[in-house]
């Protein structure tokens, strides 16, 4: 059962929780351990339901708390980014487990990241996980390398829509001789005249 309510909470604020209640338990297991004797384990101030061990530090806190254990760590990491990427995932526009990914990079480049999100408004784990991947390659990006690299990721995974016309339609305005081929080179001559009139 939770002890402490963190319903209706922002996730920067559970953030900043959980992360000072983490540094405490974290400290009050320590002392735990040096006072504990034989083995030199954590005393086990509360027993899983399933085995008679030790509870590790984080499903305790996460039993406390009324999350997963998987959920309290995307918390826990919350709280190594920038406050205003925090404060940006309290808005929704970028995602938890975005986040996540972003507090694995050097804060010089999620200072980056923070204009990028400010100027387009959000950024895809697609690109973090390039911008990850780059600097383990590279140690470090400039600016300018940063926004082709936010751009190439964004330009890929973008849905391409398609327009559609029937033969049955085209067929009203083409010879009967002309192939499916020739109809489309046709059009695209068509097009690109159209296109240098300026009616693009």
């Amino acid at each position: 059962m939770a002890i402490t309510n963190t319903e209706g909470m922002l996730p920067s604020e559970k953030a900043k929780l959980y992360k000072k209640m983490y540094g405490a338990m974290k400290a009050a297991g320590a002392v735990q351990l040096e006072e504990a004797t034989g083995k030199g384990r954590r005393k086990k101030a509360s027993k899983s339901a399933k085995a008679d061990k030790p509870m590790r530090l984080d499903e305790e806190m996460a039993l406390q708390v009324g999350e997963s254990r998987n959920q309290l760590h995307r918390y826990l990491r919350l709280a190594e980014i920038l406050p205003e990427l925090q404060e940006l995932v309290d808005r929704k526009r970028i995602a938890l487990a975005t986040a996540v990914d972003i507090s694995y990079i050097d804060i010089r480049y999620q200072q980056l990241i923070y204009q990028y999100v400010s100027e387009t408004g959000t950024i895809t784990s697609y690109q973090v996980a390039a911008l990850r991947k780059y600097l383990d390659a590279e140690d470090t990006i400039t600016k300018d390398a940063f926004q082709k690299l936010m751009k190439s990721q964004l330009t890929g995974r973008v849905r391409e829509e398609k327009i559609v016309l029937r033969q049955q339609v085209l067929r009203k305005f083409f010879p009967a001789e002309y192939s499916t081929e020739d109809m489309e080179k046709k059009i695209t001559s068509l097009l690109e005249e159209w296109s240098k009139g300026g009616n693009a």
